[in-house]
């Protein structure tokens, strides 16, 4: 029974029920909703698979998809031997893993996909034609990238250590390491435009390992933002990881209902309007307000993907 379905039943009880039950079984409840969670979390390692495995046939990249279910096999073999163990939060972090390890080979599917080569055409004929002017300046946003993908791997390092998690750190780093290494060669060769894009999807991947470990709210007491304008470029890309976790997660499940394909589409509507009133309360540069606007667009946005059946953290 779900957690909250509990909560109302016990609400709508006359008080020495009510009682009874907290002074008779609080630690059944804990477990009931420890169990829950473990149940949530194994269902949006599902999802994500299932994902993984339509994108590895579209963009034909089987190996990686083969390679990544099974180790997540193998990380759900060791959370349900915790699980046996009665040790239900240690029973979690191997899911936890296997979440970020599945969204991250989805990325790098993406990335590496056929239109990319089309994609890198135009691009190169634009970078070609592009001023003195704009290539600086596409070359000090390069660094300004860089600067925060390590300020973040950092942070990912530290909140690593503290829930015991170095390796899903290691698997991030070596992952986000491997795209640099990519980036740093495409800069060489002047193709700005590609080494930005490999840049930007180390952040998504860092910000979204983060956010499987500690909830939005602490991860953003917990980084130090140079400007209000730095933690308004961290929102945007935080919801747009978001949005296309709604497009990869929830979107194609055959299983949705009417009722709540129409509740996801209002709040990703919802969602957008509030990311394109952040990017007009940006580019008056009141970026204090904007950060205000896109938190609230990432909890609605978040709200349609639990709506959908998956659960994510933050």
């Amino acid at each position: 029974m779900n957690p909250a379905t509990v909560l109302f039943i016990l609400a709508l009880s006359p008080i020495p029920l009510l009682a009874n039950a907290e002074e008779v079984a609080p630690g059944s409840y804990k477990i009931e909703k420890q169990n829950d969670e473990i149940k949530q979390l194994k269902g949006s390692v599902d999802s994500l698979l299932q994902a993984l495995e339509e994108a590895s046939r579209q963009q034909g990249s089987d190996s990686l998809s083969r390679e990544t279910t099974a180790k997540v096999q193998k990380l759900n073999r060791q959370s349900e031997q915790l699980a046996s163990q009665g040790k239900l939060d240690e029973a979690r972090q191997p899911l936890q893993r296997a979440l970020v390890m599945v969204q991250i080979a989805i990325n790098a599917i993406k990335g590496s996909s056929p239109q990319d080569s089309d994609q890198s055409v135009e691009q190169q004929s634009e970078q070609e034609s592009a001023s003195e002017f704009v290539i600086e300046k596409r070359k000090q946003d390069i660094d300004k990238v860089k600067s925060t993908r390590d300020a973040l791997m950092q942070a990912l390092i530290r909140i690593g250590d503290e829930k015991q998690q170095q390796g899903m750190v290691r698997d991030v780093s070596s992952q986000v390491k491997e795209w640099g290494q990519r980036s740093d060669s495409l800069a060489e060769k002047g193709d700005l435009l590609q080494a930005r894009q490999l840049l930007d999807q180390s952040l998504v991947e860092i910000k979204t390992a983060i956010g499987s470990l500690r909830d939005s709210e602490t991860l953003i007491r917990s980084l130090n933002f140079a400007s209000k304008q730095e933690e308004y470029d961290y929102e945007v890309d935080r919801f747009d990881t978001y949005q296309m976790l709604l497009q990869v997660m929830v979107m194609p499940k055959k299983t949705l209902t009417a009722s709540q394909r129409k509740q996801i589409d209002q709040w990703a509507g919802d969602a957008r309007a509030q990311r394109a009133k952040a990017g007009d309360q940006a580019k008056q540069g009141d970026f204090k307000e904007a950060v205000e606007t896109l938190e609230g667009a990432g909890r609605t946005i978040l709200k349609a993907i639990r709506r959908g059946g998956v659960y994510l953290p933050g």
